[in-house]
């Protein structure tokens, strides 16, 4: 029976729940969000599948990838709306025109992130993009299986953790299946994404303003270097525990493509850099190498030494040194951004050791307490500047706010200065 005493041995995958055959085991959110398993002893008959599938107890063995390729979609618009080079949508359309069936993450009806199924071209759009937010396997393994043994091609994309936990609870190899990674850095809370979601809607705070159409349409931008949620994530304050031991890096997810962004590309090689994205493909088995529809995009064999730029395919995160502080604090805060920014906020000697002339370092301290008061920043009705400078449109609760659309991966100022794009219809 499975039994989970250290959260850093449990990736929420739920292979475990999937497989039970008396289907006693069930996935119970912790206090900071995320997902374990818990068995029910008196209807548990001892079997141990649920022990057997799991990908922290079973690891593989790590691979070398037989072939790295950088790669772009030729279609400009499918591209454009992609995390990266558009890869995982070419990948998906060949399985949906051969009849098949696509598995990819995608937002519910409260902007969580679950992985669901598509049967037709249009169904896979929601799979696009990026999504920083642990996904909810949601059954998906045994749907997958379901669609393998009826004799269709499937096509499953997750995070490593997720394949890893797939392979194991098929327990067998199908042909007619892709099993397709993404590259992880760590999933982040989906408690903390909620929580940052309805101040989103309370104070529509945002960096970098706001933009009002139609008189009831509000778009925040939110570029990724500064927006509260990102700065959390890439500092590894709000993964999951298992994050910063991941069972599954390094090809052990036994995936046959592993497709990530290919950072460094300017520097490998500038004629397949336009900042635009630029996937790079990781080809691990023979069905994955027959898999890459070389037709439909411009690419490019490169070394493997090329991982260098994203050592989130090998290394596991560190966990941030006030992750536990801030879980503690997370269910009494009323300002998540004033907590993550007072949480990060660099200390004295760090913020002296990024000046270029350290001796300025006093005069600008001076200036940041005497500024405000001399010259005050302008208020507009119904908004106002936080503290860290970010500037919020207040949002009345009389107004009924509803989120329309989330990008994370907003690429219109280019690929390496994506933004967080959030729009909200005030009715």
């Amino acid at each position: 029976m499975i039994q989970i005493t250290d959260k850093h041995n449990c990736c929420g995958c739920e292979a475990c729940a999937q497989s039970c055959p008396k289907t006693c085991i069930s996935m119970i959110r912790d206090a900071e969000g995320f997902l374990y398993p818990h068995a029910d002893s008196n209807v548990c008959i001892n079997c141990g599948i649920c022990e057997k599938v799991c990908p922290v107890i079973n690891q593989n063995e790590p691979r070398q990838p037989r072939m790295v390729l950088a790669a772009i979609n030729r279609d400009d618009e499918v591209r454009r709306q992609s995390s990266s080079g558009g890869v995982f949508t070419v990948l998906a359309q060949q399985i949906i025109e051969k009849g098949g069936v696509v598995f990819g993450a995608r937002f519910d009806n409260q902007w969580q992130v679950v992985i669901d199924y598509a049967e037709t071209l249009e169904a896979i759009t929601p799979f696009q993009g990026s999504k920083y937010v642990q996904a909810q396997t949601n059954g998906s393994f045994k749907q997958c299986k379901r669609f393998l043994e009826a004799g269709r091609d499937v096509m499953y994309c997750g995070t490593p953790c997720q394949i890893a936990g797939l392979q194991h609870f098929l327990r067998g190899e199908y042909s007619n299946l892709l099993a397709v990674e993404v590259i992880c850095h760590g999933v982040p809370s989906p408690a903390v994404w909620g929580h940052y979601l309805d101040e989103v809607i309370s104070h529509g705070t945002g960096k970098n303003g706001y933009t009002l159409h139609d008189g009831n349409k509000i778009r925040l931008v939110f570029p990724h270097t500064k927006n509260t949620f990102m700065r959390a994530y890439l500092s590894d304050l709000i993964s999951r525990p298992s994050c910063s031991a991941c069972p599954a890096k390094d090809g052990k997810s036994n995936a046959d493509i592993t497709l990530a962004d290919f950072w460094g590309i300017e520097q490998e090689d500038p004629s397949m850099f336009d900042d635009r994205g630029t996937s790079m493909i990781l080809v691990h088995s023979e069905k994955g190498m027959a898999a890459i529809p070389f037709e439909r995009i411009n690419c490019k064999e490169s070394n493997s030494g090329v991982l260098k730029h994203n050592m989130s395919y090998k290394v596991s995160a560190h966990a941030h040194a006030k992750r536990e502080v801030f879980f503690k604090s997370l269910e009494t805060t009323d300002d998540l951004h004033k907590m993550i920014d007072y949480i990060l906020r660099p200390t004295l000697a760090q913020r002296v050791a990024k000046l270029k002339n350290p001796l300025s370092y006093p005069k600008r301290m001076a200036y940041n307490i005497l500024q405000p008061v001399l010259k005050p920043a302008p208020k507009p009705t119904g908004g106002g500047y936080l503290s860290t400078g970010q500037y919020y449109k207040l949002i009345t609760k009389s107004s009924s706010p509803k989120i329309t659309g989330i990008s994370f991966r907003n690429k219109s100022s280019g690929w390496k200065s994506y933004s967080l794009v959030i729009e909200i219809q005030l009715d």
